[in-house]
């Protein structure tokens, strides 16, 4: 190792900054509020010889200075870069130094690997952070993402917990800061970005503490009620049984898990805990009540509550059928629900951003929806080889009916799905045409589409209308209410819809309003017996 006077090394340091250019002012702040303050030190401890060590000892003690107020940034950022330009100088004799990376990443503990006797604490919340943000790193998102997660999302929450202390993770204290989180959102002290990726993070380490891993699945609404874990356990037992045994298809699956959380939320209400104090009487009060809350769907909510009563019998979870309580009748109730007209569509298209990859896709998918009449679940399913670009023609198994469905392919659908392929599609291996814009890359879902166009009638102001629309639903009602109005048989219409039964397609006639008029039987005037002419 060798030993270079501190005297000396300051002096030719300078003298090296002042062959390279540097301004007169710049070398004056370096020479009297850098490096003579490090020589100095140096000198205080009876010290004449180069050490980084001791160099590092009086870096640390002008950073605790800066952070107590008692220097400002710009001494403390030239004290810091005149050290580093002596361990430069010393090290290789020239004094060019990149930018340097801030103190705040340098030191931030999310950087460094844990030590052996941290990984040997149970529940070490550095460790857990550590392990998820490891996990996380596999499934590709961008450089921007994670950053944001560390900063944002683990830093915050670590910085939280050690600040009371805290160093074991507690999921009541990360609930707290989230709630707290949720609390500045509200006032408007918190951008909305920050408050969901707080929670994100929040639901990540939960989960990896858990299961060991992450799936990274959507997280749950803000203030979501959970029932027991009694109910919650025969819950998913039902949800995942169902699917497996063909009881219920997948896409009816969330539909019925909402209807059984609303039917325990109300047995949890009445102070009943077990499905053993459950009587017939007991359900039909529940049934009744959750009736109140059902403007549409009723229909669904009866059927998905009597399929789950079955299935506790069946367990013999209960001793009597208790299925028998919901009725197999009810009174329907029609709305008729109308499409989108020709300039709404139109307002609808042009609003998605043409020069974005979203809103490509967007345009795309409203597109093929007006084109072709397909539901939200059949677009986003959409797979390459379903598109047959030598005939134009579009050939998919329904998700809904599992019919085969063979639709012709018009240009505009087929230049905007081009479009979208070429110029903004995530580039993956995936099947799937219609995929998320941000990592991991997946398909969309269905809710995602159905959100993504209420969303654009909010922009376009067609949400305010006085009319009954369904949302992603109106552009198929559009489409089946145009051929209508090309006079197509019902037959024709119904194979075109992709209905299984032909009733499926009355409530396009009855939107119709032009075809119903024509329908209409004229009155005919009454006379009254005896009446003279």
């Amino acid at each position: 190792m060798k030993h270079v006077k501190m005297e000396v090394l300051v002096e030719q340091v300078l003298n090296t900054l002042q062959q390279s250019g540097t301004s007169k002012k710049m070398l004056k702040d370096y020479r009297y509020c850098g490096l003579y303050p490090i020589k100095q030190y140096f000198s205080a401890r009876g010290i004449s010889t180069y050490s980084q060590a001791v160099a590092d000892e009086f870096i640390i003690q002008i950073r605790s200075d800066y952070e107590k107020g008692k220097i400002s940034r710009w001494k403390w950022s030239i004290v810091r870069r005149s050290s580093k330009l002596l361990e430069k100088y010393y090290t290789d004799g020239t004094v060019a130094l990149l930018p340097l990376p801030k103190w705040e990443v340098l030191h931030n503990p999310l950087r460094q690997e844990p030590s052996p006797q941290q990984l040997s604490e149970d529940d070490n919340l550095f460790v857990l952070i550590y392990r998820t943000k490891q996990e996380l790193s596999k499934f590709g998102y961008k450089a921007k993402t994670l950053s944001n997660y560390t900063y944002d999302g683990f830093d915050a929450i670590l910085s939280y917990c050690v600040g009371r202390g805290v160093t074991k993770y507690s999921k009541d204290v990360i609930e707290a800061f989230v709630a707290g989180a949720r609390a500045n959102y509200e006032a408007h002290a918190m951008c909305r970005s920050v408050y969901q990726t707080i929670r994100k993070v929040a639901t990540m380490l939960d989960e990896y503490h858990e299961t060991g891993g992450l799936e990274c699945g959507r997280v749950p609404d803000w203030g979501l009620r959970m029932p027991s874990m009694y109910y919650s356990e025969f819950l998913e037992t039902f949800c995942r049984e169902s699917v497996q045994t063909g009881a219920l298809a997948d896409s009816t699956v969330a539909t019925a898990r909402s209807a059984v959380r609303g039917f325990v939320f109300e047995l949890e209400d009445i102070g009943i805990a077990s499905f053993n104090e459950v009587t017939l009487n007991v359900v039909s009060q529940c049934v009744t009540k959750m009736a109140a809350r059902y403007a549409g769907g009723l229909t669904s909510m009866l059927s998905s509550v009597r399929v789950f009563l079955r299935f506790l019998c069946q367990r013999d979870v209960t001793s009597v059928d208790l299925s028998v309580a919901i009725p197999e009748m009810i009174a329907p109730r029609r709305v008729v629900r109308e499409g989108f007209y020709g300039e709404e569509m139109n307002s609808l298209l042009l609003s998605a951003e043409s020069n974005a990859s979203i809103g490509k896709r967007d345009y795309a998918i409203m597109m093929t929806a007006i084109q072709t009449g397909l539901r939200a679940v059949d677009i986003v399913n959409l797979k390459r080889r379903d598109i047959d670009w030598r005939s134009n023609e579009i050939r998919i198994s329904q998700h809904k009916t599992g019919r085969p469905l063979s639709l012709p392919f018009e240009p505009e659908t087929g230049n905007a799905i081009a479009d979208y392929l070429m110029n903004a599609r995530p580039k993956c291996d995936l099947p799937f045409i219609f995929l998320c814009d941000n990592h991991p890359y997946r398909p969309l879902k269905n809710r995602s589409a159905s959100a993504m166009i209420s969303r654009y009638m909010r922009r376009t102001g067609i949400d305010k209308s006085d009319i009954a629309r369904r949302g992603f639903h109106s552009f198929r009602r559009s489409f089946g209410g145009g051929l209508l109005e090309s006079e197509i048989s019902f037959d024709m219409l119904s194979e075109l819809l992709g209905h299984a039964h032909m009733d499926s397609a009355k409530p396009y006639l009855a939107a119709n309003e032009a075809g119903l008029k024509r329908c209409a039987i004229g009155l005919i005037p009454a006379e009254k017996v005896g009446e003279l002419q």
